[in-house]
């Protein structure tokens, strides 16, 4: 039996997509729910723009490149 974790986003600490897919060079889905979010690494993601990213006070380091 595959075991399932429910996360919510206000318990989220650290985040990596890295070689995730972007829509036409954003990320979505990313919201100010992850009030407590203080790693984030977008490394390989076709990001091309960080304007829709949340305002996210917590947030400590930010790792990515623009392909």
């Amino acid at each position: 039996k595959k075991k399932r974790w429910l996360t919510f986003p206000s318990a989220v600490r650290e985040l990596v997509l890295d070689n995730s897919r972007s829509n036409e060079g954003k990320i979505e889905g990313l919201t100010e729910e992850f009030v407590n979010l203080e790693f984030l690494s977008l490394i390989n993601v076709g990001l091309f723009s960080v304007s829709n990213l949340p305002r996210l006070e917590k947030l400590k380091k930010v790792m990515f490149c623009f392909i």
